[in-house]
């Protein structure tokens, strides 16, 4: 295989980053707006809602088009090949947040059992995204590079786990709403003034939890990973080329 023919088959399978994250985000915009149809609240709070659910489009189209045209301008190998590695660990971390919601509002644990497995979860999607920055910066000596692949695995990882939420809000609200813990809690809420039906309460709880993951637990917190990573990676490379120059 040629130069050109690897260059031109990678930037293929790199342009499917772009259609599948706007795909992704499609989805995740048309699952909240079928929240805010679905769930429109009483008239105290219908406003609130509405606002929380059309911020969360604008601000999830602005991200959408910022990742796909940022992804689709990538055209070096390398860069290609640094950006599949973080899309696929950010695919497989996202999967381990579905398998921890899904674990939560399907079995219902008690809050002794759930608490310790969620810390389970997140340490290990965590270490994960830790662990290829760090690779990464150690191979390459840059720290860019860790921060790069923390970001990208981070953010999808974070998406796939906002876009599970939103499944559960759109289609699976039940789970949530006959939780042991969700129906403690709206026995605490069901009496405040305006208070809304206990689905549309929890919907919109959900949501919130929803941003969270994508915005908090997944792009900020690979970004933070990703700097980490890099910068213990690429100081130990650096200290690596420091010793074999002196022995030279």
């Amino acid at each position: 295989m040629t130069i050109a023919t690897t260059i031109a088959h990678t930037t293929w399978r790199t342009t499917r980053i772009p259609l599948a994250l706007l795909a992704a985000f499609g989805l995740a915009i048309a699952l909240i707006i079928a929240t805010l149809i679905i769930y429109p609240g009483g008239a105290r709070i219908q406003t609130e809602y509405r606002l929380l659910g059309g911020v969360a489009i604008v601000v999830l189209a602005l991200v959408a088009g910022a990742l796909a045209l940022w992804s689709a301008r990538i055209r070096s190998p390398e860069g290609s090949r640094l950006l599949r590695a973080g899309v696929l660990l950010g695919v497989l971390m996202g999967l381990l947040w579905v398998v921890e919601i899904t674990y939560n509002n399907w079995l219902t644990p008690p809050v002794t059992v759930r608490d310790p497995v969620d810390d389970v979860f997140w340490a290990s999607i965590a270490i994960a995204i830790f662990l290829q920055s760090l690779v990464v910066a150690m191979r390459s000596g840059r720290f860019s590079r860790g921060v790069f692949v923390g970001f990208w695995s981070g953010s999808v990882s974070g998406l796939l786990a906002c876009l599970m939420g939103l499944i559960l809000i759109v289609f699976l609200i039940v789970l949530v709403t006959h939780d042991p813990l969700s129906i403690q809690e709206w026995n605490t809420v069901k009496a405040s003034d305006g208070a809304p039906d206990i689905a549309t309460y929890f919907a919109y709880q959900t949501l919130a939890g929803a941003l969270l993951h994508l915005f908090v637990l997944g792009i900020l917190m690979g970004v933070l990973l990703g700097a980490l990573g890099g910068a213990i990676g690429a100081g130990v490379a650096r200290i690596a080329r420091l010793r074999a120059h002196r022995t030279v």
